[in-house]
């Protein structure tokens, strides 16, 4: 370690023994945590419960309705979290790890500056800056700049376990490998920066009360050693044994995440993504891997602008992400997901290489797409539909006033070879644009603006959407149970049919 400054020998010495240099009418750095966390999760609550009325609202209501009522995109969380007393700054030189590991309830205010942040014998290997009830904060006006300074024989990856309460504000994270917290509860970053990291950014195990808000994060994931899609700038991460819960991702700038930029895998439950500009990924945007949903909770994604998908630069190692665009949906819920209760509303994609929104989704409202499909000499799909809805069995899904306008090979889409029974598919008020004739793309099925292909599906409604083609099939509905007839089938705007099956009673 590198030595203090002579002259600031005293001071590094008061607070090692513990000193507070906080004026002695501050709270705690438990109460102040417990008090962000508090405040932070009223208004994710507050969202929640304003985005769970469009959940109780009729298809019909919902279309003619004036978005206006339903647009929460102006309550957001500014980046002064709570008001602290300024104590004279510290500046610990370059042993800040030393100061703060294993001392707990602390408010440490530190200078403007960079500080190395080395390896701790006693933490086994591991540097360490975190613990118990802890705020750590740059002066106001001031930026710390914590930069890793790992020892060669040392490996880098930094767990931070069984911790609580910890708030971390206008700090500057660069050149670490990962950050990563396991079953850590009220963890929150506010106004930090996490730059060209070599494995993922921040990495939630098992937590509970996760904030990052007004962060940013540029070229995470930059040298990934596989082509798993990794490199993600924030993974949440949960189990049956440990789930996580209680997520706000809000306000964020991510810039080329050399793998997904958010990532939910797992027993991740109860938050919400939103207000966050998400650009130039590698593979997908908003990302959700076999995620667990209960449908105790309204989980929301909105306001979220993603452009350039799957036209970042990739990591060093990843030899497949120049060949393949399969991966690169910009909201997307995969492998046998299945989200009850969960909106995406008022998103923004334009310029991605495969989807834009794949899922299963209980309500998908008024997003704007631009040129899906976009593909190129650099990446390739064949999967390049605007809307990919994956039918669910065990609630309505409504896709209502989006505006559409895609390169790709249709605007909605749905496919399940499952023997299920699925429930109603809305596709209303909706403005299609569907690209014809693009030599860009790849075409292995025929353009369609509507396309539904499953076994059972028991209604669907496709009324009030404009830009329909009439010059061409337009809707095919395959329903392919030979045995098994619809309850419901709607479709009321100018457009040319083509493929209905035989068993499916039209209006």
């Amino acid at each position: 370690m590198k030595k203090l400054i002579s002259a600031l020998t005293a001071l590094a010495v008061l607070i090692i023994a513990g000193v507070n240099f906080v004026s002695a009418s501050s709270t705690s750095a438990s109460e102040t945590v417990t008090k962000i966390g508090e405040n932070i999760r009223n208004h994710a609550a507050s969202i929640q419960s304003e985005n769970d009325k469009l959940l109780h609202t009729a298809p019909e209501v919902l279309a003619a309705a004036d978005f206006s009522q339903y647009d929460t995109s102006n309550k957001l969380l500014g980046a002064k979290l709570f008001d602290f007393n300024e104590p004279s700054r510290i500046p610990y030189g370059d042993d800040i790890e030393d100061v703060i590991n294993g001392r707990d309830n602390r408010i440490y205010t530190i200078g403007g500056g960079k500080y190395e942040v080395h390896t701790l014998k006693a933490a086994k290997g591991y540097p360490n800056v975190f613990a118990n009830d802890l705020v750590l904060r740059s002066a106001s006006g001031e930026r710390a700049a914590l930069n890793s300074a790992y020892a060669k024989d040392i490996p880098e990856y930094q767990v931070i376990k069984n911790l609580k309460n910890i708030y971390v504000e206008n700090v500057d994270f660069n050149d670490f490998y990962s950050i990563k917290f396991e079953y850590c509860d009220n963890i929150i970053f506010n106004n930090c920066t996490f730059n060209n990291f070599t494995n993922n950014g921040l990495v939630f195990f098992g937590c509970t009360n996760v904030s990052v808000v007004n962060c940013s994060f540029v070229n995470c994931g930059n040298k990934m050693s596989d082509n798993t899609n990794g490199g993600y700038s924030i993974r949440v991460v949960g189990s049956k044994e440990r789930p996580s819960s209680g997520i706000l991702i809000e306000n964020c700038n991510i810039d080329n995440s050399c793998g997904k930029a958010v990532s939910f895998t797992g027993s991740v439950d109860d938050y919400v993504v939103r207000n966050n500009k998400i650009t130039k990924t590698v593979w997908g945007a908003i990302d959700y891997w076999s995620p667990d949903v209960s449908g105790k909770y309204v989980n929301v994604i909105e306001n979220n602008v993603c452009t350039d998908i799957g036209f970042g630069v990739p990591s060093v190692n990843d030899a497949a992400a120049l060949t393949s665009g399969v991966g690169c949906a910009a909201i997307f819920a995969g492998s046998g997901s299945s989200m009850p209760r969960t909106v995406v509303k008022n998103n923004t994609v334009e310029n991605a290489v495969e989807t834009a929104i794949e899922g299963p989704y209980e309500l998908v409202y008024r997003n704007t797409v631009r040129n899906t499909g976009e593909n190129s000499v650099k990446r390739y799909t064949a999967s390049t539909e605007a809307v990919y809805i994956k039918p669910a069995s065990s609630f309505e899904q409504k896709y209502i006033c989006n505006d559409i306008e895609t390169r790709g090979l249709r605007c909605f889409s749905a496919y399940s070879d499952s023997d299920e029974e699925y429930a109603s598919i809305y596709i209303m008020n909706n403005k299609m644009n569907l690209k014809d004739g693009d030599a860009s793309i790849t075409q292995k099925y025929t353009r369609s603006d509507v396309e539904i292909n499953c076994r059972r599906l028991k209604k669907l409604v496709i009324s009030g959407n404009v830009g329909m083609m009439t010059d061409k099939p337009s809707v095919n509905i395959y329903v392919k149970d030979k045995g098994y007839t619809m309850d419901t089938l709607v479709i009321d705007d100018p457009c040319m049919r083509g493929n209905i099956s035989a068993n499916v009673k039209t209006d």
